[in-house]
């Protein structure tokens, strides 16, 4: 069990708009390597909702190993999906005039609306979550030499 991100529109939204929405989603899912889960969405009552597990905790290897991942580590992995997330929903928004509603772990975590001002908040609680636990934010020079190196460190999460 893990803490998701959630999303969903409460607005209906046309059939066809749902189903292209739908399919960009899909292309999103092959087009980046997700640390716990990928992005995830389903059609629900004439709109859509999801859920992606951003915390990957520990995981079993092919060889039947059970790796842990350090805090830290999941918490920049985490961060990082949890930024692709809202960049790919905020461009959503703007394509398909949605309102996104985020939660984290079952609470409120703000709003996407396609508009940079107004999700500038959701972008910052993200980089929020990644201070309290890392001690540096999204801009520290380091950052993307740690993502990689993490990333790196734990390749094995995707064998099969």
């Amino acid at each position: 069990m893990g803490v998701s991100l959630s999303y969903s529109c409460s607005a209906p939204i046309p059939q066809q708009d749902r189903a292209r929405l739908l399919e960009a989603v899909d292309q999103a899912v092959d087009s980046f390597t997700w640390w716990a889960e990928p992005i995830c969405l389903w059609e629900h009552e004439g709109s859509v909702a999801g859920d992606t597990k951003i915390f990957l905790l520990a995981y079993s290897t092919n060889a039947g190993e059970t790796r842990e991942v350090e805090p830290e580590d999941d918490t920049i992995m985490a961060w990082r999906d949890t930024v692709r997330i809202l960049e790919l929903l905020q461009d959503y928004a703007r394509t398909y005039r949605l309102v996104w509603n985020i939660d984290l772990a079952g609470e409120p975590f703000g709003q996407i609306r396609g508009d940079n001002e107004q999700d500038a908040v959701t972008f910052a609680n993200a980089a929020k979550m990644l201070e309290a636990i890392t001690g540096f934010g999204p801009t520290h020079p380091e950052l993307p030499q740690r993502i990689a190196e993490i990333d790196a460190k734990f390749s094995d999460r995707w064998e099969s």
